[in-house]
């Protein structure tokens, strides 16, 4: 294919800097989604929410995967985790335990995310 002649040289280099305007301005880095989300589900309000779903997706990272499988968090209400188990004995069992699921969730999550655990048998 011929170039075209009536192409003159500013016209060529206008219409290259119109197709291509940002190619000598870089373009800044998007933020990353892991700040995005938080903020913004803070700012609709549904920051507990948002701990909430970490929460039960980490579980067994927080408590170890032989506790995860006898209990689950299932609500957090004004600060306080619900925390279901099967049967009483396994409440016996990891009552001495709270404190330091306490801690863990508190190092993960923030000291305001949750400040106290229940246990509930469920069934």
């Amino acid at each position: 294919m011929a170039p075209d002649d009536s192409l003159t040289p500013s016209l060529r280099a206008t219409v290259l800097r119109e197709w291509q305007p940002y190619a000598a301005e870089p373009v800044p880095p998007a933020p990353a989604l892991e700040t995005i989300v938080p903020a913004v589900m803070k700012r609709l309000g549904l920051h507990q929410r948002l701990w909430e779903s970490q929460l039960f997706e980490r579980w067994p990272e927080i408590v170890g995967e032989f506790n995860a499988r006898i209990c689950q968090p299932t609500a957090l209400r004004n600060g306080r985790l619900i925390i279901s188990v099967p049967h009483s004995a396994h409440i016996q069992e990891l009552r001495p335990h709270k404190s330091l699921f306490l801690r863990k969730i508190q190092e993960h999550f923030g000291k305001t995310a949750v400040r106290d655990i229940s246990f509930r048998q469920i069934g």
